[in-house]
């Protein structure tokens, strides 16, 4: 007597997992990136995302929402880190930067009251 065993489909189980992209920007950028937001005494929130592809971006935006809200996405890759500005649901490049020191300045003049 011979008995078999079918999966159903409700049986199987997937478990999904982020892999990041080779030339995505690194958890040490994003993490620089979140301290030059925080040393900036300013009320900003900082959250480090992956996208569907593994690319890791970082998300700047105002504590307030509403029509003063502003954002700001860090992304690119180790060597080619790119500003964003998020002006009318649609983003704007701010700037290149090879490093992150040129990009925290350029930064740090974006979300500091003048």
């Amino acid at each position: 007597m011979t008995t078999m065993t079918h999966l159903t489909r409700s049986a199987v189980t997937r478990d999904e997992v982020v892999v990041r992209a080779f030339n995505s920007i690194t958890s040490e950028q994003a993490d620089a990136v979140a301290a030059i937001v925080h040393a900036s005494e300013q009320e900003w929130t900082v959250q480090a995302c992956d996208d569907y592809d593994g690319y890791r971006f970082v998300l700047i935006e105002t504590a307030r929402h509403g029509d003063e809200q502003k954002s700001f996405f860090v992304a690119g890759t180790v060597q080619r880190l790119e500003l964003f500005e998020d002006k009318e649901e649609s983003l704007a490049l701010v700037g290149t930067f090879s490093d992150i020191h040129t990009l925290g300045a350029r930064l740090i003049g974006l979300i500091c009251p003048q």
